[in-house]
């Protein structure tokens, strides 16, 4: 498996062109990790034969709305699989956010080498190269902890509090894919454009967004922050979401889309399971970066 230092591991694969077809999952899991499993890899293989050469699967897409950590024999074979799968494919997998703990991570990434007595897993999100290497790893930051009214309106509330089962991650993550880099964001962190401030800062002209949206809150707010989040950054957004009715009773919002960084959507699912595809034209970046040079613009970091 890879190493990763400092949250970047540069690709040892071959030059690729400017021109990149990817795709952004949607699934509804649901509480039967094989099953979520089987319905993740036929997707990604449906990405594949759509000649994608990059993949975003969405946010606990194996786990889901179950609090059950896995145990170390599973968060290795979480990462054994997808790597295979990776490498069968010939296909960079984004795999969404799994439940990993810190002395699983330290055996695979390097900068995990700081174990501590928190007991609580990461949400982790690994991306796997086509050779089947685990090159970069991002735990979620900003970890959902609110209370959220039902979509109809009425007077039901649902408690979200990812803090009872995950502890937060340490910093943000990027890596090297098609002679260009990028950055990861979970879901929450979407609403904290600090971090895609950093991202950029750190030379991001894409961005793998795994996610779980509740109805409610995409309803309102999820295309207007992810739009606004690639026109921001000047970056294509690929949101891989989940996108319906959960055997828990929850319900996430879906709408699944990849976004340029003019901020208009190339690629879109409404509700249930399927593959967004788009291409991605990295010269496209440069032309609006040049025709809005707001990164050279920025004052307030002089304050």
């Amino acid at each position: 498996m890879g190493e990763l230092k400092e949250g970047n591991r540069v690709s040892t694969s071959a030059f690729h062109p400017s021109r990149i077809t990817v795709c952004a999952i949607q699934m509804v899991s649901t509480l039967d990790w094989q099953q979520n499993h089987t319905t993740a890899v036929a997707l990604l293989e449906q990405a594949a034969a759509a000649q994608c050469q990059l993949a975003v699967l969405p946010e606990n897409f194996i786990t889901y709305g179950d609090k059950n950590t896995p145990d170390e024999q599973q968060q290795f074979q979480f990462i054994q699989d997808y790597a295979a799968l990776a490498k069968k494919l010939n296909l960079w997998i984004v795999a969404g956010t799994f439940p990993l703990h810190s002395h699983v991570l330290a055996k695979t990434f390097k900068q995990y080498q700081r174990i501590s007595s928190d007991r609580r897993p990461y949400a982790a999100c690994l991306v796997f190269d086509p050779q089947g290497t685990a090159v970069a790893a991002y735990t979620k930051l900003h970890l959902f902890d609110v209370d959220v009214k039902d979509l109809d309106g009425s007077n039901g509330v649902q408690r979200y509090c990812e803090s009872d089962v995950f502890r937060p991650g340490e910093s943000p993550a990027v890596f090297q894919a098609f002679n260009q880099t990028s950055g990861l964001a979970v879901c929450y962190d979407l609403r904290f454009p600090e971090l895609f401030r950093v991202l950029i800062d750190k030379g991001c002209r894409f961005i793998c967004f795994p996610s779980a949206f509740t109805a409610k809150t995409g309803q309102a707010h999820w295309r207007t922050l992810v739009c606004a989040r690639a026109i921001e950054t000047q970056c294509y957004i690929i949101a891989a979401n989940q996108g319906g009715l959960h055997p828990n009773g929850r319900e996430t919002w879906g709408e699944t889309i990849i976004v340029d960084p003019w901020g208009s959507v190339l690629a879109s699912i409404d509700k249930g399971e399927g593959i967004a595809v788009a291409e991605m034209d990295f010269d496209f970046v440069a032309q609006c970066r040049d025709a809005m040079p707001v990164s050279q613009h920025r004052r307030l970091d002089r304050c």
